[in-house]
């Protein structure tokens, strides 16, 4: 019956978010509908309320004891707020029925602390009246008092039998007020023990239980329940997450990814990729967020220049052979050519003769002619359109592109005749 007087400083604040015709869905018996509506808002569930008529009745002798149906009101109310104040939580329609069933269970038991109180203070007036005994006073022996004279002997209203039964109603009335406030304090506590057991027994509360014991004594174990349930809840968004890609690759074609490759995925895709030799281009792990990128590999450190050294700058991406394939074959012609004994003619030679050449394969990176690349781009329309956004396509005879392609190649030996003859130190 107290705890309602505790809700009284909370509510004003929820009555300024609440408009003056507010009106609940259900109303609650002898409640104000701006503060039902109030508590609602902030302590339920959408759509949750309290139905009193699903509760038991009080008894019908209750209105004796100075019960009524508007404190049985409050008081279930001050519960079912109390406890989703202390959980911290808004409460399902479950909770709440559990809740407003053992409040008002236990409310019947106050009803019987006034005829407690009537019993003991009848007791108390039997066992003194020898000598009409008060609390705390006795007085026979006094003066003024007689039995037979009420109130007293100088000034009397009443005498005889009459003044006999008035002292002995004022007896009785004088100790039912002390039986009274003990009987109270009695029932009360019996009322919040019992509701508390109820609620830890009741299966219907494990969330308000464990949401309690967590703001009480977060590292118990009981008290860990209600992180365990939040992370549960977490994993289980998760899990959802995991399921719609897996989704989505079976839509696509492709096999969902194990949980192995996505604890890796993550850690790859921080590490830039290297090149290694004989390998392609080096692609980026799968992102779940958008399509596969790829990516240049990093640029390999030498000491030497090929003489038709790339450029990551200026690389044709367009060219059939990876950008690592090429370096790791400039590396190689760089070490060729510091061996000493090796003139340039026997380089020019074995590098026309190599099936896998720059040459063969008519890439030439920044130095290629205009008719290599002609030739790429007819060989490869879709890069062509992608890259360039042309869409034509080149053929040519066989005897052209040989006639071509030896022009080149006599055009390239005169120029390396022309540039080394500058210093004539490697010529013999």
């Amino acid at each position: 019956m107290q705890s309602g007087t505790r809700t009284g400083a909370m509510l004003g604040d929820l009555l300024k978010e609440v408009p003056e015709d507010a009106s609940p869905r259900v109303p609650w018996p002898f409640a104000n509908p701006r503060k039902q509506v109030a508590l609602e808002n902030k302590f339920f569930e959408e759509g949750a309320t309290i139905h009193f008529e699903r509760l038991q009745p009080l008894q019908s002798w209750a209105g004796l004891s100075g019960l009524n149906m508007q404190m049985r009101t409050n008081f279930v109310a001050a519960n079912v707020v109390r406890l989703a104040s202390e959980a911290n939580m808004r409460l399902t329609q479950t909770e709440i029925d559990s809740i407003a069933e053992t409040s008002a269970k236990n409310f019947k038991r106050g009803a019987w602390a006034a005829p407690t109180a009537a019993l003991f203070a009848g007791a108390a007036f039997y066992h003194g009246r020898a000598d009409y005994k008060f609390p705390f006073f006795k007085p026979v022996g006094r003066a003024w008092f007689h039995p037979q004279a009420f109130p007293t002997t100088r000034w009397t209203i009443l005498r005889g039998s009459s003044a006999i039964l008035v002292w002995h109603a004022a007896r009785w009335l004088a100790y039912y007020p002390l039986f009274k406030f003990a009987t109270t304090i009695f029932y009360s506590s019996i009322m919040k023990m019992s509701i508390a057991a109820d609620v830890v027994k009741d299966t219907r509360l494990a969330r308000v239980q464990d949401a309690i014991l967590h703001r009480i004594s977060p590292n118990s174990p009981r008290g860990r329940r209600a992180q365990q349930a939040h992370d549960q809840s977490q994993a289980h968004v998760g899990q959802s997450e995991s399921d719609q890609r897996d989704e989505t690759y079976r839509r696509v074609g492709l096999p969902p990814p194990s949980p192995e490759e996505m604890r890796r995925f993550p850690r790859q895709s921080q590490t830039p990729a290297t090149a290694s030799s004989g390998q392609g281009d080096a692609q980026s792990p799968v992102d779940w967020a958008s399509t596969e990128r790829q990516q240049a590999p990093a640029p390999s450190q030498s000491s030497q220049s090929s003489s038709w050294g790339d450029s990551e700058l200026f690389d044709d991406d367009a060219s059939p052979v990876s950008l690592a394939a090429r370096r790791a074959e400039q590396a190689g012609s760089a070490a060729q050519q510091s061996a000493p004994g090796v003139s340039s003619w026997d380089q020019i030679r074995r590098q026309a003769k190599s099936a896998t050449s720059p040459f063969s394969r008519g890439d030439r990176s920044g130095q290629e002619t205009a008719w290599s690349k002609v030739q790429q781009e007819a060989s490869t329309p879709d890069r062509g359109r992608e890259r360039g956004g042309s869409s034509d396509n080149y053929s040519y005879s066989e005897t052209d592109e040989k006639s071509q392609a030896q022009k080149d190649f006599d055009a390239m030996l005169e120029a390396e005749r022309k540039g080394e003859s500058g210093s004539g130190s490697r010529w013999r």
